[in-house]
């Protein structure tokens, strides 16, 4: 035990916004409404209490839209733009299902266009 007051609810907090990250778009929205909601609670100046969530919903952005999109495409040799355009296409035609197996999608068609002879300028293409 810290002896802070609260110590234990920060944990939890720590805990919670990373394994939201795991359920697409739903899990993010969670925890910006849980956010939100404590700071209605903790803060009385109007300003603090929308930082709060923005700040989460930013950050959330900047990790989704640009981060994971492009260290996912360094590993599996994918280009970034061919890996937000297929999650974005998925999720679309599929919903939450879609947007999870997107990524497993893609590489399985690139891995098949890398081997397939008359296949291979469109795995190219995949990669960047």
């Amino acid at each position: 035990e810290s002896g802070v007051p609260g110590y234990e609810a920060q944990q939890w907090w720590g805990v919670l916004a990373p394994a939201s990250n795991f359920i697409p778009f739903l899990g993010s929205l969670a925890v910006g409404v849980l956010l939100a909601g404590v700071a209605v609670v903790t803060f009385d100046d109007w300003m603090r209490i929308l930082a709060v969530p923005s700040v989460f919903v930013l950050l959330t952005s900047l990790e989704g839209f640009f981060l994971t999109p492009s260290i996912v495409g360094r590993s599996l040799r994918l280009n970034p733009i061919v890996i937000f355009s297929g999650i974005l296409v998925a999720s679309w035609l599929w919903g939450i299902p879609g947007s999870l197996v997107a990524v497993p999608m893609l590489v399985v068609l690139k891995l098949v266009c890398d081997r397939t002879p008359s296949l291979m300028p469109i795995g190219r293409a995949l990669s960047g």
